[in-house]
């Protein structure tokens, strides 16, 4: 336990660590919370300048005196208050005691203190706050007008660029924000994150004090060093009361992030803040806020709905990714376009399937989107990103909706079964082959499912191939068969069911070589055991 005594009386008691979480603002030291840090303490709990402070062991030698960067622990230590000896250490504990007397709000002690010729907008030598700014955080109206009538400035700042105006609009002091309005705080001034007052509260949803701004004519849609105007931060932090002000007071709704290029209603989209949401639209948000035609191979003459350039999602996009199902029920209803691809090419089932968004991919195909658009990249389907995730019941429901089985990626002509089979995914390829997927579809390099269920070793998959009577003697572009790969990787499993299934030995690939000659070379003498020699 930590405990500090003054003259006469014990004056703190509390553990090293209480004292940190109470200054978690301070400075810590090497190992927690510091000498420093307890000065700190003691003048915001009793007033005691800085200055005069001096902690000494309790019982400790003539000069067990602690210095500021000690590290605490466990100990007692004795305050000692001493006496001002210069002009400079006088000045210093005058401007201590008006900090702690506006963060006290003691207006009468305030009140003295500058009368008997304390500095008004001196500011603190680690903040960089003033006694005004102390004030306003703390949101003491009478210790902000007096220091008004008093002259001090209500513009100065502190190190990061925040005035009492941006102090008091992020905490929600109404009254204090009228006060330093009506004498005549710069209500745009920017902090050095260059948000404004409007900014900070509308981020924390103080809805009245957003309203007193807007009434004092703030530039309602500047931006923050991010591109974010108010709106965008209300919706951000799902601040509804804050988004209504807004709204109401005439805020660009199509304002664009330039960093990303969202809109207000982007965020809250993407974000799940349906209610939100249905404010933007009632409010006339605009879903399509550019367009550009299909000049690719997508058969569709709808056009993108690019509020984001940079990689051309739109709110259905973001609310089809997040899986944010009442919300692309909404964006549906107001009649958003729902089958334009983003700049990848993909549409927003297509980003239902890939985040694995079952209701969401059902609710799009209820609404009859396209199923089988391609993506710009890969040449990939909705089905093709099921079958890749490993969705069963995604793959079920895009199978009831009749989608095009074996179209094939313009990359490596894979179909959905062979994604399936490369990625081991036993279930979606069951459900490919009962929807008479072609079993024997082969890629661009002339690979079946069965020839990639066989080199990866994946017997189940294997037999499940030959349960629906794949072709065994599919040769490849490299004359290989799905024997030759098994034997290759020395899958002996595979090579069994091979065999059983009456695949030829005997065929050759493009070097010459046989099953056998293969396993032999690579030295896998449980598959050569299984194979036969061939006949010279």
């Amino acid at each position: 336990m930590l405990r500090v005594w003054g003259v006469s009386q014990e004056l703190l008691t509390l553990t090293v660590d209480e004292l940190g979480v109470a200054t978690a603002w301070e400075s810590w030291g090497l190992g927690g919370p510091t000498v420093l840090t307890l000065k700190h303490h003691m003048r915001a709990t009793s007033g005691f300048p800085l200055c005069l402070q001096k902690f000494h062991l309790l019982h400790g030698a003539s000069d067990s005196r602690l210095e500021d960067a000690s590290v605490l622990e466990a100990m007692d230590l004795q305050l000692v208050l001493v006496a001002l000896s210069t002009d400079a250490q006088r000045q210093e504990a005058t401007k201590e005691l008006v900090d702690y007397a506006a963060h006290r709000g003691h207006v009468e002690v305030l009140r003295f203190l500058l009368r008997a010729g304390a500095e008004k907008d001196e500011k603190d030598p680690f903040s960089g706050f003033t006694a005004l700014q102390v004030a306003s955080w703390q949101g003491h109206a009478d210790v902000v007008r007096l220091l008004l009538e008093e002259g001090a400035s209500a513009d100065w700042w502190d190190r990061d660029g925040w005035t009492a105006l941006h102090c008091a609009a992020h905490r929600g002091h109404v009254e204090v924000v009228c006060l330093l309005i009506q004498n005549g705080a710069d209500k745009d001034l920017k902090n050095s994150s260059t948000e404004t007052a409007l900014h900070l509260a509308s981020e924390r949803g103080h809805a009245k004090t957003v309203s007193l701004l807007l009434e004092a004519g703030v530039n309602k849609n500047t931006k923050d060093w991010e591109g974010m105007t108010a709106l965008h931060k209300a919706c951000a932090r799902n601040r509804q009361e804050v988004v209504r002000v807004l709204l109401e007071s005439g805020v660009d709704m199509s304002a664009q992030n330039p960093c990303n290029d969202r809109t207000a209603l982007h965020i809250a989209c993407e974000l799940g803040h349906l209610e939100i949401a249905q404010s933007l639209l009632a409010n006339g948000a605009d879903y399509d806020a550019a367009r550009c035609f299909v000049v690719d191979g997508n058969d569709s003459d709808e056009g993108f709905d690019f509020a984001d350039f940079s990689s051309g999602e739109t709110a259905l996009h973001l609310a089809s990714a997040g899986g944010h199902v009442e919300i692309v029920r909404l964006l549906l209803e107001a009649g958003v376009s729902k089958n334009i691809p983003n700049k990848g090419g993909e549409t927003a089932l297509y980003q239902a399937c890939e985040s694995n968004r079952l209701e969401v991919a059902r609710l799009l195909l209820e609404s009859g989107v396209h199923t089988d658009v391609q993506d710009g990249c890969l040449g990939w389907t909705a089905l093709h990103v099921a079958s890749d995730v490993g969705s069963a019941e995604i793959t079920r429901s895009l199978l009831a909706h009749d989608v095009e089985k074996d179209m094939q990626c313009f990359i490596h002509g894979n179909t959905a079964l062979h994604i399936a089979c490369s990625d081991g995914q036993v279930e979606i390829a069951r459900l490919l082959l009962e929807a008479n997927a072609d079993k024997d579809a082969q890629d661009s390099e002339s690979s079946t499912a069965l020839h990639l269920a066989s080199s990866r070793g994946d017997s189940e998959l294997a037999c499940l191939l030959l349960e629906f009577r794949a072709k065994v003697d599919v040769q490849n572009e490299d004359g290989r068969t799905a024997l030759i790969e098994a034997s290759e990787c020395g899958h002996a499993e595979i090579v069994r069911l091979l065999l059983a299934a009456g695949a030829d030995e005997d065929v050759k690939c493009s070097d010459g070589r046989t099953a056998w000659m293969i396993a032999c070379d690579q030295r896998h003498a449980e598959v050569v055991h299984l194979l036969r020699p061939p006949e010279f």
